[in-house]
């Protein structure tokens, strides 16, 4: 038959109950149960429908200008997803992120050929919708390789690419970023963009790679002390929307905070400030006390700065934090606190907690905080973003300052020497237009923040202003005088909103009911403990035969076949499913060896037998004392939530 369209095939009729048996199986896991309202709730694409291929396959046709586009081959789409999926480049690669998903065949396509990690991006959740009458998704959706992202705000896409993987998967793996072809032509502007935003998370992962690698320890182990503070305080849900309308600023300690200082005590009654931590001994200093202060910071170091905080003053205050702040952060705050949640050995036992997404750094998560919170307008405060005045990276009072010299080498480029406690630090030093038009010196690190900034303002569907004398440009703010954003809040005469929202801050914070999976989390935990018990005693036993074998090779170069699989069986052992909470929890405390690792195992195909035998002896004897660090650990944080009553 011929559709009036001119193709060959039928329409296909719309199967509700596979739909249904779709939707389902999309509620039954975490990670879609947002997108399965959002689905639901969806209607169905006016401009498309399912036509029938040559090989009788169902394939989606979107009309677009008149004109019909097969979302996949009308003569043969299984063999031409294959086809496709062949002529990408996944060579040793672990990780394909593709722009697209047509009618879902290069799902099955890709899983046939990647080893770890399928991310789909569809850029329109009515034919994600269309798609669930005809295709059966279980497979897709029970096999951990695949994620998908639906039709997200350029915002909310960035979160969930964030939580779904940590910085060392997503850094390891040459990822490849593809758009469909078919969606490519479609919507060309869109799926440009949203790649585009693929890579600069990924440039971003690489960018923290060097720092991960070396407070992983620290970091689990602050997780692990503030869980019974994130079991107890809300997260995002409490605050979407909650400031909608209301004024914010938005306050980070750059140089230009010590040229604000005024505007900001004028602004406080027609306001609410939100403050990077850092930035807080400088506001009280000057007898400010901000409303809501971020942390993010896991350092020790970051702690000095609360402990320079006067905080009776911030028993008002609401504090969010992140679940890996300083361990000893939480228990000095007296105020509010919402701990936000982010991905962690726990996440399954919590069911209406929302996160926030941790951004590059804490002026970022306050900027989300802001965003999500329904503010309008944004005005940001000491948000430099370079160097200014170039003597000094902050604001002079605060703690964590450092002193610039701008020098050039002997090639005539320009460098920035930094001078700190630690000694002095040199880096390549960058221009980026200021606001008053004129160049400004920066860094590759700010240069990074800057665009993150961008990017996220540029759908932002609120005010933005800009409001420091001096520093970098950020593109979609509105940069206007202190004096005139005063005038124009004062305009807005909402004294009695914004009073009336600080009195209920610490109200909302403590009548949050979470739900927590208690019963559920204590099997859990008893078993997480003999499992990493189980672990260690299992790779020590590895370590030894193995060890046993790499004497043998003495007088030989290269491993018997029969060795090899022995070998092979030894790593799978390690590696297996029951043990994936364990790896995580060990590879923070020996992370540049994981990283070296998982390199070395799954991207190296042709590998002498001496240096293999020796490279996974030294990652089994890394692995031994990492057990050690974490059983260590277990056991400290065990005593506490028994002292605590989280575990009986």
């Amino acid at each position: 038959m011929v559709d009036k369209t001119g193709m060959a095939g039928n329409r296909v009729e719309l199967d509700t109950r596979l739909y249904e048996k779709n939707l389902t199986l999309l509620r039954s896991n975490p990670k879609y149960w947002k997108d399965a309202d959002r689905i639901d709730n969806a209607s169905l694409p006016e401009n498309a429908w399912v036509q029938t291929s040559q090989t009788g396959d169902p394939v989606i046709v979107l009309e677009k200008d008149g004109h019909p586009y097969p979302l996949d081959s009308l003569h043969n789409p299984v063999k031409s997803a294959r086809r496709w999926v062949e002529s990408l480049d996944l060579e040793n690669r672990l990780h394909v992120y593709v722009v697209g998903l047509g009618s879902g065949y290069i799902v099955d396509a890709l899983r046939e050929k990647v080893l770890d990690y399928i991310a789909l991006v569809s850029l329109d959740i009515s034919l994600f919708k269309l798609l669930l009458y005809v295709r059966d998704i279980e497979e897709w959706i029970l096999d951990d390789r695949v994620r998908f992202f639906l039709d997200l705000r350029e915002v909310d896409l960035l979160n969930s690419l964030n939580q779904d993987r940590n910085f060392i998967d997503r850094v390891v793996s040459r990822p490849l970023i593809v758009e469909y072809p078919p969606i490519k032509n479609i919507y060309p502007k869109k799926s440009q963009q949203v790649k585009g935003l693929i890579r600069d998370n990924l440039f971003n992962a690489r960018v923290c790679l060097v720092t991960n690698i070396g407070i992983g320890a620290i970091q689990i182990r602050n997780s692990l002390l503030n869980f019974p503070y994130l079991m107890k305080t809300p997260g995002m849900e409490v605050w979407y929307d909650w400031l909608k309308g209301i004024p914010i600023l938005c306050i980070a300690p750059g140089p230009s905070l010590r040229d604000s200082i005024e505007f900001v005590r004028q602004a406080k009654d027609y306001a609410l400030l939100i403050a990077v931590d850092t930035a807080v001994p400088v506001l009280q200093l000057n007898g400010i006390d901000p409303d809501v202060v971020i942390g993010l910071d896991f350092s020790r170091e970051n702690a000095q700065h609360y402990e320079r905080m006067m905080m009776d003053r911030l028993v008002n205050s609401l504090l969010v934090a992140a679940a890996d702040v300083y361990e000893t952060i939480l228990p000095m705050w007296k105020g509010a606190l919402s701990v936000i949640y982010m991905t962690h050995l726990f996440q399954r036992f919590f069911a209406n907690k929302i996160g926030l997404f941790k951004g590059l750094s804490t002026a970022h998560t306050a900027f989300m905080f802001s965003l999500f919170s329904g503010a309008d307008p944004i005005i940001l405060v000491g948000l430099d973003l370079s160097y200014p005045e170039l003597s000094s990276s902050h604001v002079p009072e605060a703690v964590n300052k450092v002193n610039l010299k701008l020098i050039k080498d002997k090639s005539g480029t320009e460098v920035l020497a930094k001078v700190g406690k630690e000694g002095v630090k040199y880096v390549w030093a960058r221009r980026v237009e200021g606001v008053d038009g004129k160049d400004v010196v920066t860094e590759d690190i700010f240069v990074g923040y800057l665009r993150d900034f961008e990017r996220v303002i540029d759908v932002a569907p609120i005010q933005i202003w800009d409001v420091k004398p001096k520093g970098a440009k950020i593109k979609g703010t509105r940069h206007m005088s202190m004096s005139m954003a005063l005038d124009e809040i004062k305009k807005m005469d909402l004294k009695g909103r914004i009073a009336q929202k600080r009195e209920e801050m610490k109200i909302r914070s403590m009548t949050c009911n979470v739900l927590f999976d208690r019963i559920g989390f204590e099997a859990y935990w008893r078993g997480l403990i003999g499992n990493m018990r189980e672990f260690k005693d299992l790779v020590e036993s590895e370590f030894a035969y193995l060890e046993k074998m790499r004497e043998s090779l003495r007088d030989r170069e290269d491993l018997s076949f029969e060795e090899m699989r022995q070998v092979n069986e030894s790593i799978d052992r390690i590696f297996d499913e029951k043990y994936k909470d364990i790896m995580n929890l060990v590879q923070n405390f020996s992370a540049a060896v994981m990283v070296m690792i998982r390199k070395f195992f799954t991207l190296k195909k042709e590998i002498p037998a001496r240096e293999r035998l020796d490279t996974i002896l030294a990652f089994f004897e890394a692995l031994i004392g990492g057990c050690e660090d974490v059983i260590s650990l277990l056991e400290e944080v065990d005593q506490r939530y028994r002292a605590e009553g989280l575990i009986r």
